[in-house]
């Protein structure tokens, strides 16, 4: 009987120890990246109902997530010191990372204690690999002088990618730990550069990330257009045309849905008591305009979110 079997994230099971679960909630998937060396945070964009189905394979000291998403997302973080991310898109998604437009035939190796910001256009599939950043490590999966390069904090950009082949080698490199030239063998199918970070549009990007720390740090109070554009150090139609190019919403619809996430994380979380509180810590000061537009976002009354919160144990 052969030992290998194909999970459902493309990833062939060929030795212990291994481990595959499967899961439906985007703080799922920040509880996972989390504990396998990923800061991060996911977040809902657009309106409607999400959809999430996801995978993590655990194979030795590898992890890779898969994660399907039926709406526009958001993902911001860090790798920490001791982890490298390889994000590779799947099928048709479009994402923009760290000022690259990336698609199903590219990949970007991220190195250690690196942020991470990235919105997909659309709906959206993804893998993310993490691995070790020990350099003797990297070595088996990257030849020697792109494993030194990402040790040394240089973020990788791969071209003409198939993400199949790049998730298999990934396991296939660390199911057999004994392989010291692992990196050999799929050198026609991925061609790792250097990625200066970032290299596309660099004032886009920048202007977006000004301009979403400031959100970030504001998310409870007023947020004006004069203070964004002072923030994000960009003029006001500059800032709004940036964001529709490459988030897809405006900067106003952009805070309102963060604001409506961060409302519906703060409901789901097992802590808040009332409704009206959330609202107003989350920067709503009318609780009829917030439910309905919670409602429209989300397919479901803020209240109804908390009850059923109430009802089920406080998990992480």
């Amino acid at each position: 009987m052969s030992t290998e079997q194909r999970t459902d994230s493309g990833v062939s099971r060929g030795a212990e120890p291994y481990s595959c679960h499967h899961f439906a909630r985007l703080r799922d998937v920040e509880v996972i990246a989390n504990s396998n060396g990923w800061a991060t945070s996911m977040r809902q964009l657009e309106p409607g109902p999400l959809r999430l189905d996801g995978v993590v394979v655990a194979v030795n000291t590898a992890t890779v997530l898969d994660v399907a998403v039926s709406h526009r997302v958001e993902i911001r973080g860090r790798t920490q010191s001791g982890t490298v991310a390889v994000v590779l898109p799947q099928r048709d998604t479009r994402l923009w990372l760290n000022g690259y437009e990336q698609t199903s035939t590219t990949a970007m190796a991220i190195p250690p204690g690196s942020t991470i910001s990235a919105w997909s256009r659309e709906a959206a599939r993804l893998s993310v690999a993490l691995m070790p950043a020990a350099l003797p490590v990297l070595e088996r999966y990257f030849c020697r002088e792109d494993a030194r390069a990402l040790a040394s904090g240089e973020a990788l950009r791969a071209y003409s990618a198939r993400p199949g082949d790049v998730l298999e080698k990934i396991a296939t490199t660390f199911c057999t730990p004994e392989r010291a030239d692992a990196h050999g063998d799929d050198g026609e199918t991925t061609h790792w550069r250097s990625a200066p970070n970032p290299a596309r549009d660099r004032g886009s990007f920048q202007v977006i990330c000004r301009a979403v720390d400031h959100i970030d740090a504001n998310l409870g109070g007023p947020i004006s257009s004069t203070d964004l554009t002072v923030a994000a150090a960009s003029s006001l139609s500059k800032l709004e045309r940036t964001f529709r190019q490459e988030i897809g919403l405006t900067p106003s619809e952009y805070i309102r849905a963060r604001r409506l996430s961060a409302a519906r994380k703060e409901l789901r979380s097992g802590y808040a008591r009332q409704v009206a509180a959330v609202a107003f810590d989350n920067g709503f000061r009318h609780l009829g305009r917030f439910s309905g537009a919670y409602r429209q976002f989300f397919g479901e009354l803020p209240s109804e979110t908390l009850s059923v919160t109430r009802r089920l144990p406080i998990s992480g």
